[in-house]
């Protein structure tokens, strides 16, 4: 009967604390969802405090960024002045050609190249004053489900909660190894 008992305690005890950890781990899990308004805010500040508005703002308004848009700002002007002008204002579209439409697209694009960076910067002072990261990403934490939240959570740690687990299979195999080799004396 000795023997049994060496030999099934350790099994018993790693049995109980890997459940016991198991259990822990899903009270940890939902003990997380139903605080998602605070972890939403949490995670909001830490987001804007992360992210630079103001950079990515600048990085928009850079000469060579606006370079990038260039070439469809010209197709554009390009198919306005060859193709729509003649639906939209057939008049002045008889007495404009050649050259003074080469002019006329030139003059158009030279304008635009100066209007461009006002037209950027008074959007993105828009968008500097109204975009509010930290309310963003709290509205959009704080909008998933309790359950979506912590199967997120248990995707996420998914290998530090299955090591929780073995620790506590390994620790009760321990315990009821140590407490066969007791009883046994």
């Amino acid at each position: 009967m000795s023997n049994l008992i060496l030999a099934v305690s350790p099994l018993i005890g790693a049995a109980l604390g890997w459940a016991a950890n198991h259990l822990l781990a899903g009270i940890i899990i939902k003990r997380i969802a139903g605080r998602q308004a605070q972890l939403a805010a949490l995670i909001g500040e830490q987001a804007a405090a992360l992210i630079d508005t103001h950079a990515m703002i600048e990085k928009i308004k850079d000469p060579v960024n606006l370079a990038s848009v260039k070439p469809v700002i010209e197709e554009h002007v390009n198919t306005f002045l060859q193709v729509k002008l003649k639906e939209k204002m057939p008049a002045i579209a008889m007495f404009v050609s050649g050259s003074t439409l080469d002019k006329l697209r030139d003059g158009l694009l030279e304008e635009i190249d100066i209007l461009l960076p006002d037209v950027i910067a008074g959007y993105t002072a828009h968008i500097s004053r109204d975009l509010n990261i930290q309310e963003l990403v709290k509205n959009k934490i704080a909008a998933l489900t309790a359950d979506k939240t912590a199967v997120l959570f248990a995707a996420t740690f998914h290998r530090e909660l299955r090591l929780i687990k073995l620790y506590g299979a390994l620790s009760g195999f321990i315990i009821g190894l140590l407490t066969a080799i007791i009883s046994s004396w």
